[in-house]
């Protein structure tokens, strides 16, 4: 089934199961990430304050970082409090009907597991991918996701990130992915008003795209980890009986991938405006720079005898 899929350039390494240099999961690594977006963030806001309460100097060099620390822990407060509608919107409501929502509950009256909220979001590509929080958790699907794969295939999907969501570290991935979630929407905001020739945008944009590119490297090493989801396509393939149907949704993703030449417009050294932080844990495990469903799936062929 897989033989004559174009296979990209860094394969043969992948060959071995190490797919990457870290690849060890460590939850610890997930929160010292958060940590450098708080710090940095109470950095910044401690030198904006700086300059406004300037007229005040000397006390301004008192008076500014306590209001950034301050106003930084409110801040974290408050996204971490409701990240799925941080995330999503104020206004954006769950689905109540509807085949996905269906399957869904069915799913988890299988597994004996809570029902999370369902959305759906337009995507840049065919993925699905959940957040945690303290009394809530949701599954996202892209639309596209939805139109493409069989009620067999969504199974496999909803499986597998059912389990993710039972995963202990869900909660604090959802934190990072959020802060650099944020991150990524005020370089939109700084990048449209530099568009307008607004002075102080060019240098704010220009720090935080260092800022974010920096982290979107460190943040993927940690994250896009083979091990973890190999135990999860494990799991969804176990639960569902139905091997052939999480390789066939594998495929369909990955042929969509390639046409739409995806590597290029994720391009790994630049900040693409459309791409979303989610994908760094969304169904299909990409790196930013790579998609690994096809590894997934031959290694799925290989346990199946398939």
């Amino acid at each position: 089934m897989y033989g004559n899929q174009p296979m990209y350039n860094n394969q043969v390494q992948y060959s071995n199961q190490q797919f990457y240099s870290n690849p060890v999961f460590d939850v610890g690594k997930v929160k010292d990430f958060t940590n450098k977006f708080i710090k940095r963030n109470m950095i910044m806001r401690s030198l904006i304050w700086f300059f406004i309460l300037f007229g005040f100097f000397p006390l301004n060099i008192i008076l500014a970082p306590i209001i950034g620390i301050v106003y930084e822990l409110i801040y974290n407060y408050v996204i971490t409090g409701d990240l799925i509608s941080n995330y999503l919107g104020k206004n954006k409501e769950p689905l109540r009907v509807g085949r996905v929502v269906d399957l869904t509950e069915e799913m988890c009256s299988r597994l004996g597991v809570v029902m999370p909220e369902i959305y759906t979001k337009d995507c840049i590509k065919a993925d699905a991918f959940v957040l945690k929080e303290a009394s809530r958790s949701a599954i996202i699907f892209s639309s596209n996701l939805i139109l493409m794969a069989n009620d067999d295939e969504l199974r496999c999907v909803i499986a597998h990130l059912l389990r993710q969501l039972q995963l202990p570290e869900c909660s604090e991935i959802s934190k990072m992915i959020i802060r650099l979630h944020k991150m990524l929407m005020i370089c939109r905001t700084e990048y449209s008003m530099m568009l307008r020739h607004i002075l102080f945008a060019r240098i704010g944009y220009n720090m935080d795209r260092k800022f974010a590119n920096k982290r979107i490297a460190e943040i993927r090493d940690v994250l896009c980890n083979y091990s973890r989801y190999e135990s999860l396509d494990d799991f969804a393939v176990s639960v569902t009986g139905n091997p052939q149907a999480m390789v066939s949704i594998m495929n369909k993703i990955n042929s969509t991938i390639l046409e739409s030449d995806w590597k290029t417009e994720l391009d790994n050294n630049n900040i693409d405006f459309d791409y979303d932080a989610s994908a760094f844990i969304g169904f299909t495990f990409n790196d930013q720079s790579d998609c690994h469903l096809f590894e997934r799936a031959q290694s799925i062929c290989s346990k199946m005898n398939m």
